[in-house]
């Protein structure tokens, strides 16, 4: 947690510092923390890989804190963008492929959509 809190303070506008803070708050409970670091991780994206997993835990942190409507929307396009992977239209790293598809499962579970 602190190492990723680190990170994001010595570069606040690298996307994937966002996200990976945001997800370690996300796995400590702090879903509001979380909430706020993905919306940025996600402003300042353009890597899709990053925006498939912000997306998904944005919306599993937005469910939890009881925010249905948003997290439906993030889920949405975290899904659309998995489906890309499926699709073979995106052909990430392996590891990138397991990290989107598992995020994907968690989600589902989460919500109820699985």
């Amino acid at each position: 947690m602190e190492i990723a809190r680190l990170a994001y303070k010595l570069n606040p506008t690298q996307a994937w510092n966002g996200f990976v803070c945001g997800m370690a708050e996300y796995r400590h409970q702090n879903h509001k923390e979380a909430v706020q670091l993905l919306i940025e991780a996600i402003s300042t994206s353009n890597d899709r890989n990053c925006l498939r997993l912000s997306y998904l835990y944005h919306a599993m942190a937005c469910w939890e804190l009881g925010q249905f409507d948003e997290a439906k929307a993030s889920f949405k396009k975290g899904k659309d963008l998995c489906d890309l992977i499926v699709k073979n239209v995106d052909r990430p790293f392996q590891h990138d492929k397991v990290y989107a598809l598992l995020a994907l499962e968690e989600a589902e579970v989460l919500m109820g959509l699985k």
